[in-house]
């Protein structure tokens, strides 16, 4: 196969930002898109050695936090946090901030919380209330600078608390972990803010507290409900299970309501690692669980509640799940979708350089969305240590990251989405492929079209020129039977309140009674016969009123098919109809064609076998080698799949793709116009299985796909076909 490029046809996102995010090949579809064209930012900064920037994150709006705790700048392991801003499509370095008074070793930055204008900054090692007894920094934003204004600590602070190892806040309460308090069971501190002053309201405890339980190692607030792990507790499914306990309050009345613990529970599980809390969801780690896929590779799991009625709903794993993985060591949730981290993940970049999932869903059904990697990651990079989301923008950190010759320092990659409705799988049929047809204007043109293109349902020669047409007369392709205008076709152009329709083919193809039923619609004027002595002559009449009608809209591109079979040029429906791009069909025997003088690119559809290489030779006389480009796989499907991908590259989407079976032409034909009209593609099948190929480019692009649409009625797909599509897409 000879593969040349062309030039982009449709501006694409691209470049504003650093490396590319990786979605896997095995993730099922998704409510989560990456931005089209769309990269990742990484950012860091020079920092010293075992800096480790990015074991904390925190994400607000436009602004970035990133937590440095082992930095040396104000002394070893001092810390400090850097934030950055999105301008457009890029994050820029805004600032760092220093607590007063960090010293040596206090780890300022080990624990990140942002809400607003308010952001705390943990220094669990800090001094200034005891050894190691911690801290915890306020800053606030004024005219686009942070500034500090509180420090907090704890009002029975001692010696080695932890107190600011973990941190959360929302509008005026913060609640901040003490996970040794008092060397036994742990903490956990509620603050207020009123007039810009901070005090110290309550002090929560397990009821069931132990000592070497690390209560309060990990914190999340939503509203009046705070969650609090303790991922050392012993329960009764043995040492180092974990728990996490759900408070409810306000002011200084806080009341333990729950102690949520997960099915299937282990000894050594660490459950309560990492805790997220949005509404009525949490989201709990447990890094170090058994699960089929080896030890310790990890699950997160999904509790639903209110009060004191907490149940598990899900048990969150990764597709590509491994021994060791510590999946769900950190865990962030926002608005029904859930980032994962698996620090120690391997990739293709080396062993344990990590990954980040993205899940959606609600209640007890979630599905997994995305797959990152770092694009430049390497062996123990971590990515995925630490992970933040909101408002559409997900952080991940990677404190192993060696950069500048410089061992752990560290990065951050941020990474924004959008969202999409969750993929569903829709039947366009009707009782025939005359309704099919008509179904399918229905949904791709339901405010109305002012022209129809009419061809033939029975034999497909004259027909394939059809959808370059519709789509440079923006209307659908209705099919006739030769003889007589279905009803329903003729209620459908009436609907649309088309005022003109083409016919394509000579009398043989649409007899001339069916042009004086359009006639008696539209108007016999307005009704345009375009039909040659062959089904050669009549693409090229076809493509002629293509570019004429699209006029300066054409960008000179042309499908070379040949003129023996359909298959490969209906696979280039959705293309044609969206480019307004002509099927130029190539004499299989003689090798001839007949070319527009404004064609200035070709790609052939189909391999050497379907268009022979004398047949490219000669279009690379007239195009040139880098205006040429061949489109074949092995077979009609294999065909088909790369077609749609070389049209997603070069302008269209996945979100909405269209199935045809390729045992016949008019479903597929319809389907051209119909999904061009949401920049989609078109796959072929056959009745009874989705192919190999067809599955493959379902399966790898699933993220983007927000609709598939099965063309015609289980005669031409079955339930089979329907069921392995719905297996692609993770449903």
């Amino acid at each position: 196969m000879i593969t040349r490029r062309v030039r982009l046809r449709r501006s694409i996102l691209v470049g504003a930002m650093v490396l590319l995010l990786e979605v896997g090949a095995q993730v099922p579809a998704g409510a989560l898109e990456p931005i089209v064209g769309a990269t990742q930012s990484k950012v860091n900064a020079p920092t010293s050695s075992y800096s480790r920037f990015g074991a904390a994150t925190a994400v607000w709006d436009d602004v970035v936090f990133v937590g440095v705790p082992g930095d040396d700048t104000a002394g070893t392991d001092a810390g400090m946090a850097y934030w950055y801003r999105r301008n457009g499509d890029a994050w820029s370095y805004r600032g760092n901030l220093f607590g007063s008074g960090t010293d040596s070793s206090n780890e300022f930055g080990c624990a990140i919380a942002v809400f607003g204008d308010t952001v705390l900054i943990g220094s669990w090692a800090d001094d200034r209330a005891g050894v190691r007894a911690g801290a915890v920094f306020v800053y606030t934003r004024i005219d686009d600078a942070w500034h500090q204004s509180a420090v907090l600590t704890a009002a029975d602070a001692a010696a080695y608390d932890r107190f600011g190892g973990s941190v959360a806040l929302q509008g005026d309460v913060a609640i901040i972990g003490a996970a040794t308090e008092s060397a036994g069971p742990g903490a956990a501190y509620v603050f207020t803010r009123s007039g810009g002053t901070w005090s110290q309201r309550a002090k929560l405890q397990a009821t069931e507290g132990a000592a070497g339980d690390y209560f309060g190692a990990h914190v999340a607030l939503d509203g009046a409900t705070a969650l609090i792990a303790a991922p050392g507790d012993d329960t009764a499914a043995g040492a180092d299970a974990g728990s996490a306990y759900v408070f409810t309050g306000s002011g200084s009345t806080w009341t333990e309501q729950a102690k949520l613990t997960p099915n299937g529970a282990a000894a050594g599980d660490i459950f309560g690692g990492s805790v997220a809390l949005d509404g009525g969801t949490a989201l709990v780690g447990a890094a170090y669980a058994d699960t089929p896929a080896g030890e310790n590779a990890g699950a997160a799991y999904v509790f639903t509640g209110s009060g004191s009625q907490w149940s598990q709903a899900a048990k969150l794993v990764p597709g590509d799940g491994a021994a060791q993985d510590q999946f769900a060591y950190s865990v962030a949730l926002s608005g029904g979708t859930a980032l994962v981290g698996s620090h120690f993940a391997d990739t293709v970049a080396g062993s344990s350089a990590g990954a980040a999932y993205l899940f959606t869903g609600a209640g007890s059904t979630w599905s997994e969305r995305h797959r990152s990697t770092a694009a430049d990651g390497a062996l123990g990079d971590h990515f995925g240590e630490s992970v933040a989301l909101s408002g559409g923008i997900a952080v991940v950190g990677a404190p192993n990251d060696d950069y500048f010759e410089g061992t752990y320092r560290g990065s951050a990659y941020i990474q924004s989405y959008r969202a999409l409705p969750s993929p569903e799988v829709v039947r366009i049929a009707g009782a025939n492929r005359y309704a099919t047809a008509v179904e399918a204007s229905k949904r791709g043109f339901i405010a109305g079209a002012p022209v129809v293109v009419v061809a033939t349902g029975e034999n497909w020669p004259d027909a394939l020129g059809g959808s370059a047409l519709a789509g440079a007369a923006h209307g659908p392709i209705m099919l006739a039977p030769h003889d007589a205008l279905p009803d329903a076709v003729a209620a459908e152009i009436e609907r649309l309140g088309a005022v003109r329709a083409y016919v394509i083919g000579g009398t043989a193809a649409v007899s001339a009674a069916v042009q004086a039923e359009l006639g008696s619609i539209l108007g016999a004027s307005q009704v345009v016969r375009l039909g040659g002595g062959d089904r050669y002559a009549t693409a090229r009449l076809v493509a002629d009123e293509t570019i004429g009608l699209s006029r300066t809209s054409y960008e000179g591109l042309a499908f070379f098919a040949t003129g023996a079979d359909y298959p490969d040029a209906v696979a280039a429906s959705p293309l044609s109809a969206a480019w307004y791009a002509p099927i130029i069909l190539v004499n299989p025997i003689t090798g001839g064609y007949s070319l527009p003088a404004e064609v200035e690119e070709a790609v052939i559809l189909g391999g050497e076998g379907v268009v022979s290489v004398d047949v490219e030779e000669s279009l690379e006389l007239v195009f040139g080698d880098t205006m040429l480009t061949r489109l074949g796989g092995i077979n009609r499907y294999a065909t088909a799949a790369l077609v749609a991908q070389w049209g997603v590259e070069h302008g269209l989407e996945w979100r909405t793709c269209a199935i045809a079976t390729g045992q016949d032409f008019p479903d597929a034909l319809a389907a051209g116009p119909m999904v061009a009209r949401s920049d989609g593609v078109l796959l072929l099948t056959t009745p009874t299985a989705l192919p190999s190929y067809a599955m493959e480019r379902l399966v790898s692009n699933a993220p983007s796909i927000s609709t598939v649409f099965l063309m015609g009625g289980t005669g031409a797909i079955s339930d089979a076909v329907e069921a392995d599509v719905h297996v692609a897409l993770g449903r």
